[in-house]
């Protein structure tokens, strides 16, 4: 079979521009049991959408389009929310949460979980408890809430005064599990509706005509900076002031902070060469780009629980500065851009109103936050751009190329010529060098020296897994401790499980100083050694499921899923934060190529595919159909039959209904089968006589009902009992039907019913409903009232209404 090539684009169709007549926001959330993010899309009538991701998040050490924030929360005593996110994994929010009692929340995302979903292997400890007083629905509400203020921070600093046009006009889709229902659905509306995520402030209208703007591209050895005169129609720019360049990037705050950590720890048993060049690579990686606030503290983890010296600030492996300290150490850096910006600002021949701090150095909060200080008073927009500031550089680089946006610059020196000119003996620069005077080839005396100017200056369970066999390997051992193995097993979850790739190698999980050292257990320079086979089998399970649900979808596609046709090849394509694990991508690729599937691992933030494919959901309606996953319909009984063999085996169920007729309860009326595949308008549809007494039919209700099992067509309810469930109930107004309805009388007792003709329809959408599978209307038709008794049309379905009694109390649920 030919091998089969799949080149994958950004965006694989030519979206069409936006239709709308005002400019509307779409905000996506995709809230993980261990990851979550947000994607956003604006969209301006005329204009083709682009889906964009939050990429900075407080504390977060990750900047970059496909980064995420754990779903981690902090509760204090009371119940209040103490740190949410990349927050919550600071140090000094570790150290007061443990000095003050706060409860830590991981994996609550799983109280919500469906019930019928397998989860025999998730073990209770596994979850933990809910803060007293808290519902899994209000800690859901505290994360959202959380993730909207993030996300307009990071918009209101990427597009300037964007908010403002768009804070009454903002598209809500939340996502979900594809196993969750009604239920679950019901409960992340009632979470968004908590979390009140639409008060907010406003801010000011963006100006028009020529803007000068200012680019502080802040890198790692140099910042340099730009100026623009900036024109949106056509977009060009002009430069309109010299370039500056000034030697303050990151490495000189890293830089002073080893000096720092020299000084600090002098005289320590931490003071050697080696632990501080480990503690100050730890700063540039974390510390640097967490610090947000000089008025508290900021701490170094370098080494384990049992590293202390409370002299030097030293507790449980953490080292602790003053935030006054750290602001110091950014603090040249600061005036360096200030004096330069300063410098361009006298030179620049159009006014500055914007700045854009771009680069690695921008990912600062505290670079960011201390620059904002600066500009705000003077009336400047300042903000760092969303994408890869980071890769401003290389990205513009290739836009110069292909766009060729500025159309003029201001030279940084000037060029020209050396000439000599004919001698004045009125000028007093002449007159000063009247000693150079000679005789050029024409005879005239003249002066030399001169110079002509020309151009003037200007996961989880993998890591649950992992849990359980550092805790067996390490038993008896020093760092055995539920601290120890909480801290290695947290390290292997950032580190470990993603760069693991090959299971005839070691892998390590760097948890220590070099001091930690035990060759029994494998650990040496602080660091721990782990077999790859035994990574390799974490893995092994979660690979199983992934297969098992393949074949599962196999068999039952309406399409296949593989073929020996070479014009017919189908795909498999491995997405989310999990995909990131080369070895899971190993493992199914053996599996899928043998079968002729073409396997891969999109580009762009695979990690990133739920919150931007909620976005694309919302405005590309690329999804035509979907399966039914369940079967739906409704609780019914039908007339007694003494020749049908379920009526005999059930007779003892039998009853007399309102209308004196013997009926057999408990069966089930299938309206839209399992597997069925339905567009978004395709409407399943059927009528039933429901037959109830005069005192019921005002708080008459329809159960809709799923059935989950494995029968193609299920008739009894008793049959399978478990597989069925109660997805909603609908209350039909008939308050004006009753009107001029006319009851008729029971043939055994004389007492009055209605018949009720009811049409139960479901319509597949993008509701939470409709996206779940179903959505119901009920259209409540009048009998002819003038009928009689014996008049009535033969027997159709009929209610499930087993005696002369309403049903009450029920919650309404649409």
């Amino acid at each position: 079979m030919r091998p089969t090539r799949l080149h994958l684009k950004p965006c694989m169709f030519p979206r069409e521009p936006y239709k709308g007549k005002t400019r509307k926001l779409v905000l996506a959330f995709d809230v993980g049991t261990t990851f979550s993010g947000v994607s956003y899309c604006i969209l301006d009538p005329g204009e083709v959408p682009v889906i964009r991701g939050v990429s900075r998040y407080p504390a977060q050490e990750q900047v970059g389009g496909d980064s995420k924030i754990p779903s981690i929360l902090y509760y204090d005593l009371q119940g209040v929310v103490r740190a949410v996110g990349a927050e919550a994994l600071q140090e000094r929010i570790i150290e007061q949460a443990e000095d003050e009692g706060w409860v830590k929340l991981e994996w609550w995302k799983l109280h919500l979980r469906a019930e019928h979903l397998s989860s025999s292997h998730i073990r209770e400890d596994d979850i933990p408890s809910l803060p007293q007083g808290k519902s899994a629905v209000q800690v859901l509400a505290d994360f959202m809430r959380y993730l909207f203020q993030c996300a307009r921070t990071y918009i209101e600093e990427s597009h300037l005064n964007l908010w403002r046009s768009v804070e009454n006009s903002i598209e809500f889709v939340l996502t979900h599990p594809n196993g969750w229902e009604g239920p679950q659905q019901q409960q992340i509306r009632r979470a968004a509706e908590l979390a009140a995520v639409s008060d907010f402030p406003v801010e000011e209208e963006v100006q028009s005509g020529n803007q000068g703007v200012v680019i502080v591209d802040a890198g790692g050895g140099t910042i340099d900076l730009s100026a623009y005169s900036m024109k949106l129609s056509p977009t060009s720019f002009e430069e309109i002031a010299p370039a500056e360049c000034c030697l303050q990037g990151s490495v000189f705050v890293t830089r002073r902070a080893q000096d720092l950590l020299k000084n600090k720890l002098s005289g320590s048993s931490y003071s050697s060469p080696e632990m501080i060049a480990q503690m100050t690579n730890i700063f540039d990686k974390t510390t640097k780009l967490r610090f947000r606030k000089p008025d508290e503290p900021s701490y170094i983890k370098f080494g384990t629980t049992r590293d202390k010296d409370m002299m030097y600030d030293i507790r449980s492996g953490q080292l602790k500065l003053a935030g006054q300290h750290i602001a110091g150490l950014f603090e040249p850096s600061v005036i360096a851009i200030i004096e330069a910006f300063e410098q361009q600002k006298r030179a620049a021949s159009t006014p500055v109103n914007f700045v854009f701090l771009v680069g690695g150095f921008a990912a600062s909060d505290w670079l960011f936050a201390r620059l904002q200080a600066y500009f705000q008073p003077l009336g400047i927009s300042f903000c760092r751009p969303d994408s890869h500031v980071n890769k401003a550089v290389a990205d513009g680089a290739v836009s110069f190329y292909i766009d060729h946006l500025v159309s003029s610059r201001v030279a940084r020196a000037t060029y020209g010529v050396e000439i000599y000119t004919p001698f004045n003996p009125h000028d007093p620069e002449h007159q000063a060098r009247q000693h150079t005077r000679f005789f050029d080839a024409a005879g005239d005396p003249s002066i030399p020296n001169q110079f002509a100017s020309i151009l003037l200056k200007g996961s989880v369970f993998v890591t649950r897994r992992a849990h359980d066999l550092l805790k067996n390997k390490l038993s008896g051992s020093n760092y055995s401790s539920p601290e120890m193995i909480a801290q290695m097993t947290g390290i292997f979850d950032k580190t470990t499980k993603l760069r693991f790739r090959k299971a005839d190698e070691p892998s390590y999980v760097k948890f220590g100083t070099i001091r930690d050292k035990d060759l029994k257990y494998g650990i040496r320079s602080g660091q721990l050694k782990l077999a790859g086979q035994d990574i390799a089998g974490l893995f092994e399970p979660s690979v199983k499921t992934i297969i098992e649900a393949f074949e599962q979808q196999k068999r039952v596609a309406s399409t296949p899923v593989n073929t020996d046709s070479d014009n017919d090849m189908k795909f498999v394509f491995l997405v989310g934060g999990f995909a990131a694990s080369d070895w899971l991508f190993a493992r199914l690729q053996e599996y899928f190529q043998p079968l002729g599937i073409g396997f891969c691992r999109p580009d762009g933030h695979v990690n990133k595919a739920v919150a931007d494919g909620a976005v694309s959901f919302y405005i590309d309606h690329l999804v035509l159909s979907r399966v039914a996953r369940a079967t739906y319909g409704v609780e019914i009984y039908t007339p007694f039959s003494p020749h049908d063999p379920e009526h005999q085996a059930r007779q003892h169920t039998r009853f007399i209904d309102a209308a004196g007729d013997p009926s057999i309860p408990n069966q089930f009326a299938s309206i839209l089968l399992k597997g069925t595949q339905v567009s978004e308008l395709r409407e399943f549809r059927q009528s039933f006589d429901f037959i109830q007494n005069s005192g019921c039919v005002v708080g008459h209700a329809v159960d809709i009902m799923c059935y989950k099992g494995n029968l193609q067509e299920p008739k009894w309810l008793d049959v399978d009992r478990s597989s069925f469930s109660t997805l909603c109930m609908i209350y039909p107004d008939l308050s004006e039907l009753l009107q001029t309805a006319h009851p008729r009388q029971s043939a055994s007792d004389q007492s009055d019913y209605y018949v009720l003709n009811i049409e139960v329809i479901f319509l597949f959408g993008l509701t939470e409903l409709k996206a779940q599978g179903v959505e119901m209307r009920l259209l409540v038709i009048q009998e002819d009232a003038s009928a009689k008794e014996n008049d009535r049309p033969l027997e159709k379905n009929k209610s499930r209404r087993t005696d002369n009694q309403c049903d009450g109390g029920k919650e309404h649920q649409d």
